[in-house]
């Protein structure tokens, strides 16, 4: 609904929207592959290893407003 919005009120730039949906397909199955050829153990730590990481730092930022 807010992209059908955005849309219509013509607040998309579609040269960066177009760059933004390919680097995401492409990450998305990129990354579906990887995890496959790792293994679900070690795609599943390195979630949370990057979950963690980037809480750390949001918060440290906060932090230290």
């Amino acid at each position: 609904m807010a992209a059908a919005y955005f849309i219509y009120k013509g607040a998309v730039v579609w040269p960066a929207a177009l760059v933004i949906v390919g680097g995401a397909t492409l990450g998305g199955y990129g990354g579906a592959r990887f995890a496959q050829r790792i293994g679900k153990e070690k795609a599943r730590a390195a979630v949370i290893v990057i979950g963690l990481a980037v809480t750390a730092i949001l918060f440290w930022q906060q932090a230290s407003k």
